[in-house]
């Protein structure tokens, strides 16, 4: 919901926007958006936690028709206060079991810069936003072992990572803006791109509790 003081800075307008998610069904990518001529998804949205610093979301969906059967996900989305990252797991889910490749989209940026490293986990864009906001920026982090490959369409660029049905992933999302948090200095294409890459090195490191005994 934009607020009096908000400004809409990207129109997803049936694209992934930052981190939408999609279904492969052997080549067939099944995004999970209700678009026009496509049988609707069911999607129901819960709100676990609504608070000054964390915000919970969690979507199931349903109803999602391939090859092998019916097929359904479950997204848990966090998003925290001055904070440019958000996490996402999902689930995916199949009666019959098997590989089930899923993954994030990010949409294209008019005039972009575009950076990318499988290997270190990260897609990243820097570019014109809606008319009147200025240059944004566009990323998503991955665990660099699940990656499976890389697509792109007319408005976006997307992800798949392997794994059977049932298996949990985890990404995160990153946004940033010319004129607000996340703002990377000039030149902005390429220290987007090291932003991002630096913030995959220390999201995909397991963070490790040690007790000390007196």
């Amino acid at each position: 919901k934009l607020q009096e003081w908000g400004m809409p800075l990207i129109d997803p307008d049936g694209s992934a926007g930052v981190g939408g998610l999609s279904l492969w069904n052997g080549k067939m990518r099944i995004p999970l958006l209700n678009l026009p001529g496509q049988e609707p998804i069911r999607m129901q949205q819960t709100v676990l936690a609504r608070g000054p610093l964390r915000s919970l979301v969690r979507v199931e969906y349903s109803g999602i028709r391939g090859a092998n059967g019916d097929y359904g996900a479950v997204l848990l989305l966090s998003a925290y206060a001055d904070n440019p990252v958000s996490r996402l797991d999902f689930v995916t889910i199949s009666k019959t079991g098997g590989p089930l490749p899923c993954g994030p989209g990010i949409r294209k940026l008019a005039d972009e810069t575009f950076s990318f490293d499988p290997k270190k986990g990260y897609i990243a864009e820097w570019g014109r936003g809606m008319e009147g906001a200025g240059e944004i920026g566009l990323a998503a982090v991955f665990n660099p072992s699940e990656y499976a490959g890389l697509s792109a369409e007319s408005t976006d660029r997307w992800v798949e990572l392997t794994g059977p049905a049932g298996k949990k992933h985890t990404c995160w999302i990153l946004t940033g803006w010319e004129k607000g948090l996340g703002a990377p200095g000039n030149p902005a294409g390429l220290n987007w791109g090291r932003k991002v890459e630096a913030a995959a090195a220390r999201l995909l490191v397991p963070v490790e509790v040690h007790y000390a005994s007196k």
